[in-house]
């Protein structure tokens, strides 16, 4: 009898064993198909590791729509990856002002080379004719651009404001007057044979060396993000992937073909933190820009205010004013357009953030607007002003 006892218990235990082995085994299954498993929508797709070692500061991202099976959908997202990561990576070295590269010709290698003429990609030539006809003589203002950046992001930027530091104050109004008159550099293009020639004159360099200013001296400034955004979704879509949205740090996007609208948060900060004020509903073939006194992400540098002479001017981390006396006239200014040129809108609504009043924000926001929208917050208050269309 108590052998037979024994027996059942041993089965017993054994029927247990195999019953929870089993029960562990199914549940882990699930969980495995339940994390691999996809539903059609949108995927944010990151840069690989290799695009990630250069190109960790293009500030780009990209939103991609996947559908189909779910299998379908990993492949569609491992492919518009790949796809991301070249088209990012190649359009960061072209517009890398500061670093060459072998085999390919740059903005480093104009930069590098002055007084030679450099046979250019097309697609970097095509850039700088564009961005010469927005920017003028301020894309050869990279010292200055430079030097409005290092400020800006000091420990304590207000201290070091041309605005309150005298010796601040006369090192950008050097570097200024070298960008004046027959001192400046200038950028030649030759359409018949796509080179390109920088000439930096004598006195400039002078004052680069004097001032110990390595700057290169062509810069896209504001506009870079927006250009690079333009270079990727080409060659996105010379790949086949066109249903994707992509964005930069700096507030500049561009809806590709999109067969789900993506909604763009307007957002203002203020003691509380970043907060949405807006809510915009972007669709397929939308360029869009939002520059704010304030990064979108990341902490909060760059922004800082200074009071001199009874006026309180605010400094921002995307404005662009060159006039140490420029005042950004609002929290938060968004532009959205139809169209696939994000550099165009980003330099229509850089002309509405240089305003110096309420109502000449307002008059140029209308005219930004054209087909599209356009809002602005206004700083410490709750006023919105709004021209266009809402999409």
């Amino acid at each position: 009898m108590k052998s037979e006892r024994k027996e059942k218990r041993i089965w017993l235990r054994t029927a247990l064993l195999v019953f929870f082995a089993l029960l562990a085994v199914v549940s882990f299954t699930i969980g495995v198909l339940q994390y691999i498993h996809r539903e059609p929508g949108y995927y944010d797709i990151e840069l690989n590791d290799e695009a990630k070692s250069t190109a960790f500061s293009s500030g780009l991202s990209l939103t991609y729509y996947a559908s189909g099976s779910s299998s379908e959908i990993r492949r569609t997202v491992a492919a518009a990856q790949d796809a991301f990561s070249v088209a990012a990576l190649q359009a960061y070295q072209l517009l890398d002002a500061t670093q060459e590269y072998a085999g390919l010709n740059n903005l480093a290698t104009l930069c590098l080379h002055p007084g030679e003429a450099v046979r250019l990609p097309q697609r970097l030539f095509r850039v700088l004719q564009d961005a010469q006809g927005k920017l003028g003589q301020g894309l050869c203002s990279g010292a200055l651009w430079a030097e409005w950046q290092t400020l800006r992001y000091l420990e304590e930027p207000e201290s070091a404001d041309p605005l309150v530091n005298p010796s601040e104050a006369e090192r950008l109004l050097a570097v200024t007057k070298a960008l004046e008159g027959g001192n400046a550099p200038t950028l030649t293009l030759d359409e018949t044979d796509g080179t390109a020639t920088l000439t930096v004159p004598e006195g400039y360099q002078r004052v680069m060396e004097e001032w110990e200013i390595e700057a290169p001296p062509i810069t896209l400034g504001a506009l870079q993000q927006a250009y690079l955004i333009d270079l990727t979704a080409q060659a996105l879509r010379e790949a086949g992937f066109n249903q994707g949205c992509l964005m930069s740090e700096s507030g500049v996007g561009l809806a590709m073909d999109l067969p789900v609208p993506v909604s763009l948060r307007v957002c203002r900060y203020d003691e509380t933190g970043q907060r949405e004020i807006d809510s915009l509903k972007i669709t397929g073939n939308t360029a869009y820009a939002q520059y704010c006194a304030f990064p979108l992400e990341g902490e909060v540098y760059g922004k800082y205010s200074v009071a001199t002479d009874g006026v309180t001017r605010w400094r921002g981390a995307w404005t662009v004013s060159a006039d140490p006396a420029g005042l950004f006239p609002a929290e938060t200014v968004a532009l959205v357009r139809p169209g696939t040129d994000a550099a165009e809108v980003a330099i229509s609504l850089l002309r509405c953030a240089q305003a110096e009043t309420r109502e000449q924000l307002a008059q140029e926001l209308e005219s930004a607007a054209g087909s599209g929208y356009a809002l602005a917050a206004i700083w410490n208050e709750e006023t919105l002003l709004e021209a266009g269309v809402r999409p």
